[in-house]
Order: structure tokens, then sequence, then C-alpha cells
């Protein structure tokens, strides 16, 4: 996925502050994902995000300590939890 052509959409999540700038990443990643279940793990992470995210049954973001790395607590929250589908309502 490429990041560097990023251009802004009307339907991409809004940041806020500092982390607008890191939307660039964000907003493709999300937009990719669309609907279906999906784990993020990523040293930098919008915490706006991510408190939203802990809401949603189908996104599991895990943030990463880059100086740690992916750690093997990181693996068994996956595994016991992975992210599945939201609940849809008609």
């Amino acid at each position: 996925m490429e990041f560097s052509r990023y251009r802004n959409r009307p339907d991409d999540p809004r940041f806020e502050g500092p982390q607008c700038l890191l939307a660039r990443k964000w907003a493709p990643l999300l937009r990719h994902a669309g609907r279906r279940p999906f784990a993020w793990v990523d040293d930098v992470m919008p915490d706006g995000l991510v408190r939203c995210s802990r809401r949603r049954p189908d996104r599991l973001p895990l943030p990463v300590d880059p100086a740690r790395g992916l750690r093997r607590h990181h693996v068994d929250r996956l595994l016991a939890c992975p992210p599945r589908p939201a609940i849809t309502r008609s």
C-alpha cells in the first residue's frame, strides 16, 4: 500500500491536532479495511483512533513500543481475542 501520494478524501477519518499529519498513513489503511475485521500493530497510532477502536469488535489496535518491538503478549492478545465482524443491525 502506498502512502506517499495520499490525497484527502471526504470520507476519510478526521484526526485532530498533530495527529492530522498522520492521516496520510492511517486513512488509506482504514479505507482499505472498510468493514472487514483487522488487527493493527504499529508503533505510532493516533490516540483518538485507538480509543474509538476499543468499542469496535472489528478493530484490534495493538500499539507497540518501537524500542522493544512486537512481544509475546501482543501475539497472545491477537490469538486470545482476534477482531471479528461487527454486528450490523437492519
